[in-house]
């Protein structure tokens, strides 16, 4: 039936002539799903009774009659069009195959999709909305679905869920580009315009009108914030009789929030603006060049500020600023667009006849060619009535009109009338045909007319459908006759279904985080697999599937959460920071809300070169971070230490109890071993010299007497002190150091490194090694010397499997669960190429000349809170101090480098080697993607 259809479709659609049936019947199953798909999307658009009527012959068929309504072809068109509609709701399989979950509302785009486990989307979940991994507990309780949404909407609270909700809600209204939120030049807001009257005027000026117009791009998406986390009615977003306030906008607008002393400038509250003045209501006092004069009040300020929501924010204002000509219609443009979703621009095609060209009789109001867009669109701009060029509502206590229209510069006579608010050749103020016949609180007015609307509930979810997919939505495709236009509006439909329903979800209670955990357990948040490939085409076209690209925040985020590294971040003593992650945000694929609008959702080279980069520098001062803290507070490399070597059996760090050159101690370590060739070395880890340029004025020094091993049996093997079989050759010149070599004296002397010897164990069990030492101290730092024995395999370090082998095996397989979001198995070829990275990049730091045993190239300033997060903050202020000069830090390095030094020590190459796999994990796509 199938195939009989679509063949008819063929001739429906083009008139084309009759075909032989069998052509279509050989197509393999996939096809002929396609077929079903395109067909479906045939009916969906133009209707099962004309698409019946052609084939009879009705409509006009250019082709004719096609069949009889007696004949069996037309039966078998029938049962397909009875199978379409059969599909108004089917089911998907949801996590992990089973059909528990969200209730379907797609068509058989969504068939045969499987969800990833519920732990996956949760892991995804936390890192958009929180920037962490999920705790151990939050993910052992999504056991079922229905554990699963409270874990989702337990995440929507917090500073760091209203930073995604900020960032989200500018990424639709790109307020951030706004040119001007508020002109402090004009004395409307009182306070904040004397405030420029201060002594200082030019640095007042300069930082008060960048942090005032900076905090006012911000405070649409802190009233979106407030709104959904404190679960109020989603449509308040437009009708709040409030805006959001930090501390510093409640004192310069006169809010009526309340702060303590200890709510900083991140903090934001409901506040209503009371100190706002008309021009008329102030006088100057005390005149000022540039703006600055200082007013007083002669009458009282606004009484009931007409707040309404975003309409009424100064950032939104700002980024669709209304001029003589345009006469608010860019802010009527974009409130359809983001509250309505009605896309104006695409509404209709814009005239190109020369007489509509050419038409000056208003053509806006007359012409149809372009009242077909006007008539919808004047109305909401007239609603902007009182809100002119500045942002403010009707600045000189008045109206809002432009100068040009009341007083046309040509002479010629004026529509305007006194007491007029709009202008008189333009449409009446409402929304479609309902009229606003309110004066003064006009967007009031127009936020209850569209939050009434079915429409908002729709918008509202496709505002939200990019930050929570990562993806942006498909328009419609218009020309039937393109490549792959089925395909195309297949995956236009299943979108447009989805929004439907998750605007149902937000109608029934008008609570946001409703519909925001819907969009995540949906399988357009979280679909893993699919296992038919019908619709495979509208698939790729919607780009379907989990995965998104990072935005440069939740990078930073997540960067900073799993590694604690704040990559290219700077704190002033201000308490600014400053991020790569922000300076190059466009050229990681973010957006500066101005010329670029649209966040990227595939690599580029540019971005790809500089990912590379962030894992470059990121890498060692993860490890270091690791290494740095107890196993027990790592969050990374907690199975393995920095003496974690695949081949070494046994190892042990030993501190020499020993005071000075007499002070002859003996230090032992056993070792479990079986039959084999081992190598035991036997390093001083702490070496260190007080250098002046010529020598060092005090020096740690190793004296060795003898180094024996004990077998099980009891034979000793012992090496004197000055015994060469020690010490590798040219020791004394390895590096172009001081290092371990023999003495007359009959005893070893190191200065650094270590003495080494083959072992051959003949025998199974414990044996014990045994060293006679001593030590010089330095008198300025007389710490004992540190010391650390090994016992190592002599098998190829890739064919090694000792229990220190599969512990780092098992750290790799963690790495993947944490950084990837997915464990491996030991012996998967993916953990096996990481542990070859590994132990490629362990061989060659050991061969190296290793000088100075320390961690080489590791730039812990590429860390922001480096220091802040492993010193105290003593110990970071003996070294750190704000500038006289400006708002930045100086730095003793000499006494900072001593600090961080112990950081740095490396004398196995083991945090080189940790280095090499933590950039791999860093610059892996999935570590990218989420």
């Amino acid at each position: 039936a199938v195939v009989q259809a679509k063949c008819i479709l063929c001739h429906v659609e083009g008139g084309l002539a009759r075909s032989s049936a069998l052509q279509f019947q050989r197509t393999n199953t996939a096809s002929a799903l396609n077929n079903f798909a395109s067909l479906s999307a045939y009916v969906e658009e133009k209707g099962a009774d004309l698409l019946l009527s052609k084939i009879t012959g009705g409509d006009g068929h250019a082709g004719g009659m096609q069949l009889s309504q007696d004949s069996d072809g037309y039966e078998a068109f029938e049962r397909v069009i009875a199978a379409i509609n059969e599909l108004e709701n089917p089911t998907y399989y949801a996590f992990n195959g089973s059909s528990e979950g969200p209730s379907a509302r797609q068509a058989s785009f969504l068939t045969e999709v499987t969800l990833e486990p519920r732990e996956s989307t949760l892991r995804r979940a936390t890192l958009l909305l929180q920037g962490r991994l999920p705790t151990e507990q939050e993910s052992k309780a999504v056991a079922s679905d229905a554990a699963l949404r409270v874990a989702l909407r337990n995440l929507m609270q917090g500073p760091a869920f209203r930073e995604f909700v900020v960032t989200s809600v500018n990424d639709r209204l790109l307020t951030d580009g706004a040119q001007e939120t508020v002109n402090i030049s004009l004395e409307n807001f009182l306070v904040l315009h004397n405030k420029k009257s201060e002594e200082d005027r030019e640095l007042v000026n300069t930082r008060l009108a960048n942090e005032v117009v900076d905090t006012l791009k911000r405070t649409s998406g802190e009233l979106v914030a407030h709104v959904i986390e404190n679960e109020r009615p989603y449509s308040e977003i437009l009708t709040a009789d409030y805006m959001m306030m930090n501390p510093l906008l409640n004192k310069l607008l006169e809010g009526t929030a309340e702060f303590n002393s200890s709510e900083g400038s991140n903090i934001f509250k409901p506040s209503v603006i009371q100190g706002y003045y008309y021009s008329s209501a102030l006088r100057e006092v005390e005149f000022h060049e540039n703006f600055n004069s200082v007013y007083e009040p002669i009458s009282g300020a606004v009484e009931n500020y007409p707040h309404s929501g975003i309409l009424t924010d100064m950032g939104f204002l700002g980024r669709y600023p209304t001029t003589a000509t345009n006469r608010n219609r860019a802010r009527a443009r974009w409130t359809f667009y983001h509250f309505l979703g009605i896309d104006i621009e695409k509404s209709s095609q814009r005239p190109t006849d020369e007489a509509s060209l050419s038409d000056r009789n208003n053509p806006t109001l007359n012409n149809p060619s372009c009242t077909v867009c006007h008539a919808l669109l004047d109305p909401v701009a007239g609603a902007f009535q009182n809100w002119g060029e500045f942002n403010f509502y009707r600045r000189n206590g008045y109206d809002s009109l432009d100068g040009h229209y009341k007083y046309p510069p040509d002479g010629s006579k004026s529509l305007y009338r006194q007491g007029d608010l709009w202008y008189r050749d333009m449409r009446e103020p409402g929304l479609f045909d309902k009229k606003i016949t309110e004066r003064h609180s006009t967007l009031r007015s127009l936020a209850e007319l569209i939050v009434s609307e079915p429409l908002f509930r729709t918008a509202s979810a496709a505002f939200w459908w990019s930050p929570v997919f990562g993806k942006p939505l498909l328009d419609k495709p218009t020309v039937e006759a393109d490549n792959g236009y089925a395909a195309k509006l297949a995956a236009y439909r299943a979108q447009q279904e989805a929004i439907e329903g998750f605007a149902e979800v937000l109608s029934s209670g008008l609570n946001a985080k409703d519909m925001l955990v819907e969009m995540f357990m949906s399988p357009w948040f979280s679909g893993e697999t699919v296992t038919s490939y019908a619709f495979d085409s509208a698939h790729f076209e919607a780009k379907f599937g989990g995965e998104q690209l990072l935005t440069p925040q939740q990078l930073a985020n997540k960067t900073r959460a799993l590694t604690g590294v704040a990559w290219r971040t700077r704190v002033r003593p201000s308490g600014e920071i400053n991020s790569s992650y922000r300076s190059l945000s466009v050229l990681l694929g973010g957006i500066d809300s101005d010329a670029v609008t649209s966040r990227a959702i595939e690599l580029t080279p540019a971005m790809t070169a500089i990912f590379m980069t962030h894992a470059t520098e990121s890498a060692c001062v993860a490890v270091a971070r690791q290494f740095a803290r107890p196993a027990a507070e790592r969050s990374l490399l907690s199975l393995v230490e920095e003496s974690t070597q695949p081949q070494v059996d046994a190892f042990a760090t030993l501190t020499l109890p020993s005071n000075a050159t007499n002070d002859w101690q003996t230090v032992t370590m056993d070792a479990d071993l079986t039959p084999g060739l081992r190598n035991v070395s036997l390093t001083l880890n702490n070496p260190e010299c007080d250098w002046d340029g010529s020598s060092c004025v005090e020096q740690r020094i190793l004296w060795i007497s003898s180094v024996s091993v004990i077998s099980p049996s009891g034979q000793r093997l012992t090496y004197q002190g000055n015994d060469n079989r020690l010490y590798p050759p040219n020791a004394w010149q390895n590096g172009g150091r001081q290092n371990c070599h023999t003495g007359g004296d009959g005893l070893g002397h190191c200065y650094g490194g270590g003495v080494s010897f083959e072992l051959n164990a003949r025998e199974t069990g414990k044996y014990r090694l045994e060293a006679v030492m001593a030590a010089q101290l330095m008198p300025s730092r007389p710490d004992f010397l540190e010391l650390a024995v090994a016992v190592k395999t002599q098998q190829p370090i890739l064919s090694s499997n000792t229990k220190n082998a599969q512990l780092i095996k098992r750290q790799i397989s963690e790495l993947f669960a944490k950084l990837h979001g997915r464990r491996l198995a030991a012996d998967s070829d993916e953990l096996t190429q990481v542990y070859e990275i590994f132990a490629a990049a362990l061989v060659a730091e050991q061969e190296g000349d290793g000088s100075d045993w320390e961690f080489e190239n590791c730039n812990t300033w590429n860390d922001g809170y480096f220091d802040w997060d492993l010193l105290s903050k003593e110990q970071v202020e003996s070294y750190k101090s704000p500038s006289p000069n400006g708002d930045w830090y100086e730095e003793d390095w000499s006494i900072k480098n001593q600090l961080l030094r112990p950081f740095m020590q490396d004398p196995l190459g083991i945090k080189y080697a940790w280095t090499a796999v933590m950039m791999y994990m860093l610059s892996h796509y999935d570590y990218l993607h989420e």
